[in-house]
């Protein structure tokens, strides 16, 4: 039974997990009103990124997308900031997402990453001529497998709010230890 809740400019199919990427993907290809910006996914227990509906929303103005209970490991930021390029808030929390290509998102405000199995290495926000998430204000990356945070957030000059908790950062261990040995 498909579930489609129509709040002013929010599409909600949340909690409906026999949809698959491709059936909401083709659905949503069918629908006329463009003012959806907000879209909900979440409890969909996707196994695999649904790459192909990130190409179905392109011709919405989405401003925020929110998967959060999904089950797939590998999330391709690169090819949701060539479909979404308006996207604000990014809200994928609660999965098991372990690899990330990362992308160039020029309007994302929020990115929402809590309780994953993410690892970052020191580009992943930029190299060292462009920062990938140059609008960024809050992130949260609790609960994930973040170990060390040396030199991550180099570029990030707007970024407000930074959760953290729940990573076993090990440089910023060592660093209070070997302070409180003098």
């Amino acid at each position: 039974m498909l579930v489609v809740i129509f709040v002013s400019s929010d599409l909600d199919l949340r909690w409906n997990p026999k949809l698959t990427p491709s059936m909401v993907a083709d659905a949503v290809a069918h629908i006329n009103c463009i003012n959806f910006k907000h879209i909900i996914l979440n409890r969909m227990i996707w196994r695999n990124e649904p790459t192909e509906l990130y190409i179905s929303l392109s011709h919405f103005n989405i401003q925020k997308l929110e998967m959060l209970e999904n089950n797939f490991e590998n999330l391709n930021m690169t090819l949701l900031s060539e479909n979404l390029a308006q996207l604000k808030e990014l809200r994928i929390g609660y999965g098991i997402i372990s690899i990330i290509q990362p992308g160039y998102f020029q309007k994302l405000e929020i990115l929402d990453l809590h309780f994953n199995r993410i690892r970052f290495t020191k580009d992943f926000f930029g190299n060292e001529t462009t920062c990938y998430l140059p609008q960024l204000v809050e992130l949260n990356l609790a609960a994930n497998s973040i170990a060390s945070i040396d030199k991550l957030f180099w570029c990030l000059d707007n970024l407000n709010v930074l959760r953290l908790d729940g990573n076993p950062i090990l440089g910023v261990l060592k660093f209070q230890l070997s302070l409180s040995s003098f």
